[in-house]
Parts: C-alpha cells; sequence; structure tokens
C-alpha cells in the first residue's frame, strides 16, 4: 500500500518525501524482527525492535497528515462541488 502511495504522489512533494523515509524505516524494522527472530531474540535487538516499531507508527501519522495537507492544496476551483441539500418537509417547499 505504500508504495502505491509512493508511486501515485508527485515527485518533489512534502507527502512523497514522508511517504519514502516511511517505506525505509518499515523495511528496516522488518529486517531487525528477522535478525531477532534468527538470533534468539538478542537484547539489544528486541531495543532497536520496539524503538522501530515506534518510529514505523510515527512515520504512519506523519504520511497520513502530509497526505491530507497534499489533498487540501488542490485549488478550489478544480474540487468538486458538493451536492445541494435536499429539500425537507418541515422547510415548507
Amino acid at each position: 500500500m505504500g508504495g502505491l502511495l509512493f508511486a501515485v504522489l508527485p515527485g518533489g512533494s512534502p507527502a512523497r518525501g514522508r511517504t519514502g523515509v516511511f517505506l525505509a524505516v518499515f523495511v528496516a524494522q522488518g529486517a531487525v524482527g528477522v535478525f531477532q527472530s534468527l538470533t534468539s531474540l538478542p537484547s539489544v535487538a528486541v531495543v532497536l525492535h520496539l524503538c522501530g516499531s515506534a518510529l514505523v507508527w510515527a512515520g504512519a501519522v506523519r504520511v497520513t497528515l502530509a497526505v491530507r495537507q497534499h489533498g487540501a492544496a488542490v485549488p478550489v476551483a478544480d474540487r468538486p462541488s458538493p451536492r445541494p441539500a435536499r429539500p425537507t418537509a418541515a422547510s415548507g417547499t
């Protein structure tokens, strides 16, 4: 999912940069997890894995916020207009 988001975002945008960093941290977190599994959980690897987990969550939040800000930068003229409200029976029309 992150790779698809990275491919869709325009180059040079802050959202794409944050997504790239997030993907790198995510892959590094997976590598630490595999290392942990293969070496019977050394304590240093456990600490790195926990720190990596926190960084992955922080990165996911940053990417979400960056993508929302990127979407908010679309000019108003290019946005679809909101649907008009339906008249209700209480409005008298």
